[in-house]
């Protein structure tokens, strides 16, 4: 089977939630959260991130999917009972529901640890290590309060404790069960905390990888097996070979994209599951197509699923995309945190926004259009105008507007389009 980049691109974006409509503001807190909760399992993870510039990454994540939604949903802490979401080490720190922090467990990562290594290599490393295991297992604590209740002020051993702490949430026996207001990850041990995760043996290797190879593989839609590896950061050889048992089960099927380089080791996989949903399109040999409406317009966080993948974004998309955070200001291509702008299955430009809250406005800093879509920079930026407008409103924000001096040919038409 061969699709046209064009139906690989709706396919993914549909299995992103970013093809449908968004659905009517939640009437509570509750129904909010059970969205956001729901959201969460279908795309197995929402990446946690602390820079907010405008909004928190998992915040835009949530909001271009599901509109408007309390700003903590993914990180209040968890009080009482058995939590329905964690975070969890997966793509990178992230929320995820209970099921696949099991699955994750079954990886013990060590990372790599930079001045901190010293400490791995301390004879007094297992005892401290039990200590602040022990005492997560009472009641969850971030690592400066494990700091503050083993070390006080002396600063070599308070690095020491919240460098054993940072350990084992590395090694996947922590899980977050919440932030608190400065954003410090609030840990704790789900094995002693809840019964519940205590009686659940650890998934095997192998039986893990097959589950979340298949969460990875219908978030994705249609994906190379790099790619779907890199959603868990899996082993890439141990995700072609569950990607091949998926086959064999009838839940993935390999398929061909035309315009994208042909790689008999790394090849193109589709979730049967996106597959089926779709409806015939006459320009692709028989391929399905999930029509997205050509004039729906989001915004995606650098940390998105449908772009955070930089590989597949290039190549389905035609994209090369680098953030400039860690880039000095003076040799930015473009701005400090850009947005992608989707508009139906394409990505138009990218987009330098931020909350200036004391003047009450959401300021434009720049606008660049890919070139595909350069010599209509007006219809691109009355298309994306109403969407500035909703992020507006979302983050309280009186007016869109346009800073003197931005850079970008959408810039200079949003000017003209406000």
């Amino acid at each position: 089977m061969s699709y046209t980049r064009s139906t690989a691109r709706s396919l993914a974006v549909s299995a992103a939630g970013l093809g449908v409509p968004r659905p009517p503001r939640a009437r509570s807190r509750a129904e909010a959260r059970r969205r956001a909760l729901a959201l969460v399992q279908r795309l197995g993870y929402v990446q946690l991130d602390s820079v907010n510039v405008l909004a928190r990454a998992q915040d835009m994540v949530l909001f271009s999917r599901l509109g408007p939604l309390p700003p903590d949903l993914l990180t209040a802490p968890t009080h009482s009972g058995p939590p329905d979401v964690v975070e969890q080490w997966a793509h990178e720190a992230a929320a995820v529901t209970p099921d696949v922090a099991r699955l994750l467990s079954a990886f013990p990562r060590r990372g790599s640890w930079g001045s901190r290594t010293r400490h791995l290599q301390d004879p007094t490393w297992e005892d401290n290590l039990a200590l602040v295991m022990a005492r997560l297992a009472s009641a969850p604590a971030t690592t400066l309060e494990v700091a503050d209740e083993f070390a006080g002020a002396d600063r070599e051993r308070r690095h020491l404790f919240e460098t054993c702490a940072l350990y084992a949430f590395h090694a996947r026996q922590l899980v977050g069960v919440g932030r608190t207001a400065a954003f410090q990850r609030l840990l704790a041990d789900p094995r002693v905390l809840w019964a519940d995760w205590s009686g659940v043996p650890v998934p095997t290797p192998e039986e893990a990888t097959l589950a979340l190879t298949r969460v990875a593989l219908r978030g994705l839609g249609v994906a190379r097996a790099s790619t779907v590896a890199d959603w868990f950061r899996l082993s890439r050889g141990h995700t072609a070979g569950a990607l091949e048992r998926l086959e064999s089960l009838g839940e993935a099927r390999r398929v061909e994209v035309s315009g994208t380089r042909s790689a008999a080791s790394n090849p193109w996989w589709v979730s049967t599951d996106v597959d089926e949903g779709a409806t015939p399109g006459p320009d692709d040999r028989g391929a399905p197509t999930t029509p997205t409406r050509r004039d729906r317009v989001r915004l995606l966080s650098p940390l998105d699923h449908l772009v955070a993948h930089r590989p597949r974004l290039e190549e389905l998309f035609g994209v090369h995309y680098r953030i400039g955070i860690y880039t000095p200001e003076e040799k930015r291509e473009f701005g400090y945190y850009d947005l992608l702008v989707l508009v139906g299955d394409e990505i138009v430009g990218r987009i330098d926004l931020r909350a200036e809250r004391s003047r009450g406005e959401l300021l434009v800093r720049g606008f660049w259009l890919e070139a595909s879509h350069a010599r209509a920079p007006m219809r691109t930026a009355r298309a994306v105008l109403p969407e500035l407008r909703r992020i507006a409103v979302w983050q309280e924000l009186g007016h869109v507007a346009v800073e003197s001096g931005a850079r970008g040919a959408g810039a200079a038409a949003l000017t003209m389009a406000l």
